[in-house]
């Protein structure tokens, strides 16, 4: 007899179960891929622990994902007001709300199966205009091997799967709100992968910066009603400070760990050479597949032993740490008295060393410079109101924000001297620490 539940111990939340039906996922060759991506590129030359990999952190999801399941659709936590907004599914003989866990658990597991090689650092292998949750989309759509395991009884549709999975979907098509809430419960502010990441990341960092009570913040989820009359994730008020927390790791994290100079730098050199190396684009799923972090690194080997060619170039930067050095980092108070002084900067270096020898990061606004809006909910009144007027932390996390110029090794010097001289002049004349560089 066919053994009904497995389980899988877990650094992060201890044993994972999973069913039959997931353990087809997960045995599938784009899931199984996932052992061979690595989380945080090649973030592991800055942090050696940082070796973990998509797959375990897609198992993290799926844990996660169930956990704030149960909580938000536990009938006893949901306010009169809102059950008729959700009764078809979470109704009273459970047979919904059971189908729609089953979709939230098999898409937690999907989130991820459409990544290149080392992560977001190989998106730039795609066409422009599609990125990794395309490619996943594709996948769950057109891969026999993952609509077999969809189509199990009982079947599951692809459809549902897709649309929870995956946040384009949702910018994109305009779900129904039940479905649209499930998928920010996995992909949004305050959802399941960005809750895995942060407390994983950190685990195998060996960092404090990404921990946070993230038990007290799920236990404390909430379904409500806001005043447009649409169903969103709440907080409820004592789940306050851990969600706090969650901002505050956060922060921590990509100014950090994250946005460390180095990890850039690696960043950007593996973008340069997957772009040269593979002048073609991968525009088809299937290619997207043959391609994991372990064919990358053997490329990458045989490449920086060639000569002086771009390709070879590329590929000794990252394999000899011949990574790009900070020689500037943008402080406040210079882009309060200069608001373009990174460009400033890079355009004059650009000009004097050659723009093979200089990087400017970021070429445009982070999407984590954005503000988090989130409802908090009372318990006894049922009252919403928006998190910021709520909390005295909040208002007080400043925006992530980042500005770098990196430039090659043996002109680094001769940057930071010229860097200084500009700074001296550009912001009125005043002295120039070198620590300020």
């Amino acid at each position: 007899m066919a053994k009904l539940l497995h389980e899988i111990r877990d650094p992060v939340h201890g044993f994972i179960f999973y069913d039959n039906r997931e353990k087809g996922l997960i045995n599938s060759q784009p899931f199984q891929r996932l052992k061979h991506i690595h989380q945080l590129a090649m973030t592991y030359q800055v942090y050696p622990g940082a070796s973990h990999k998509r797959f375990e952190h897609s198992l993290g999801v799926m844990e996660t994902a169930s956990r704030i399941y149960n909580t938000i659709t536990d009938r006893r936590l949901i306010p009169d007001t809102v059950l008729p907004h959700v009764k078809e599914q979470v109704s009273d003989d459970d047979q919904q709300r059971k189908y729609w866990r089953r979709v939230v658990r098999l898409a937690a597991l999907a989130h991820d199966i459409g990544h290149l090689p080392f992560s977001h650092a190989g998106e730039g292998l795609l066409p422009d205009g599609t990125d990794h949750e395309m490619i996943g989309e594709q996948i769950a759509e057109d891969c026999a091997e993952l609509r077999g395991v969809l189509a199990e009884s009982p079947p599951v549709k692809t459809d549902d799967v897709i649309c929870v999975a995956f946040k384009h979907k949702r910018t994109a098509g305009g779900l129904d709100p039940w479905r649209t809430l499930l998928n920010e419960m996995i992909t949004g502010d305050f959802g399941a992968d960005r809750i895995d990441y942060l407390l994983r990341d950190s685990h195998h960092l060996g960092v404090a910066y990404g921990r946070f009570d993230a038990d007290r913040m799920i236990d404390n989820f909430r379904l409500a009603i806001d005043e447009e009359e649409k169903l969103v994730l709440a907080v409820e008020i004592g789940g306050l400070h851990a969600a706090e927390g969650l901002l505050l790791a956060r922060y921590w994290m990509f100014t950090q760990v994250y946005y460390h100079p180095v990890r850039i730098a690696y960043d950007l050199h593996l973008a340069d050479y997957l772009r040269a190396a593979l002048s073609s684009k991968l525009t088809d799923w299937r290619e997207v597949l043959q391609w994991n972090d372990n064919r990358v690194l053997q490329l990458l080997d045989e490449h920086s032993q060639g000569g002086e060619n771009t390709v070879s170039r590329c590929a000794k930067r990252l394999v000899c740490r011949e990574h790009f050095k900070r020689v500037y980092e943008l402080r406040p108070q210079h882009r309060e008295k200069e608001p373009k002084i990174l460009d400033l900067l890079h355009e004059t270096l650009v000009e004097e060393f050659g723009e093979e020898k200089v990087l400017k990061y970021p070429t445009k606004t982070p999407k984590e410079a954005r503000p988090i809006e989130f409802s908090v909910i009372r318990e006894r009144t049922g009252e919403l109101s928006d998190a910021a007027a709520e909390s005295n932390v909040i208002a007080t996390i400043p925006p992530i924000e980042v500005g770098y110029i990196l430039a090659s090794p043996e002109i680094r010097d001769d940057c930071e001297k010229r860097i200084k001289s500009m700074l001296e002049s550009v912001l009125e004349g005043g002295e120039v620490n070198g620590d300020e560089l």
